[in-house]
């Protein structure tokens, strides 16, 4: 019965995204992550609070998989969708280390007869776009 409810499920880079529109706003769910979300410095943190500093070969696969997931949302959609908050604490891994992107609350779409959008800031500073701080112009390229 659930599954009649997704209207697309995929997989990508960064996990398996569906997205619902059998509810009044669209919905995006994520199998579960059992790592936990990355913290700033791309570490994991242990059962014991210690710090697991991840192979660069796990760090790199999180990249790939990091910007199949943002491409996917450019061109998966007739609206493409800005994420406008990506940072290590927006990745949750699995128990593979597969990254789940989230934390869309801060999202916006593009309508096919623009190049960009105006509204107002908003991110992690460090992780912003200089061109897009200023002024407030979101693109798919900012």
């Amino acid at each position: 019965m659930a599954d009649q409810l997704w209207y697309q499920s995929t997989t990508f880079g960064a996990g398996q995204m569906r997205i619902g529109i059998e509810f009044p706003i669209p919905v995006l769910v994520h199998a579960y992550a059992a790592k936990g979300a990355l913290k700033h410095d791309g570490s994991l943190r242990g059962d014991n609070e210690d710090q697991i500093i991840l192979p660069w070969n796990i760090r790199l696969r999180i990249a790939k998989q990091l910007a199949s997931a943002v491409s996917y949302l450019h061109i998966a959609f007739a609206e493409p969708i800005i994420h406008r908050y990506l940072n290590p604490s927006c990745l949750f891994l699995d128990d593979d280390y597969i990254s789940k992107l989230y934390s869309f609350s801060h999202s916006t779409t593009i309508p096919p007869t623009e190049s960009d959008v105006e509204d107002a800031v908003g991110g992690t500073p460090g992780y912003l776009d200089p061109a897009y701080m200023r002024p407030g112009l979101i693109s798919e390229k900012k």
